[in-house]
């Protein structure tokens, strides 16, 4: 299980998925894009979108 609370003020849960805001630092993109690729390469599917930004 990957805890992903440190980085809840920038993340949006939709039925799409969830996504990274905006108004997120690049270093917390940064972060989200390395977590979401290690969870690639695991299990062969996206944890976050990392190329749909959302506004709040």
């Amino acid at each position: 299980m990957i805890d992903l609370s440190k980085y809840d003020a920038y993340l949006i849960v939709d039925e799409a998925g969830i996504a990274i805001t905006n108004d997120a630092p690049e270093q917390i993109k940064t972060e989200l894009k390395g977590i979401n690729a290690a969870y690639f390469r695991m299990y062969g599917e996206a944890l976050v979108n990392v190329e749909r930004y959302l506004m709040e």
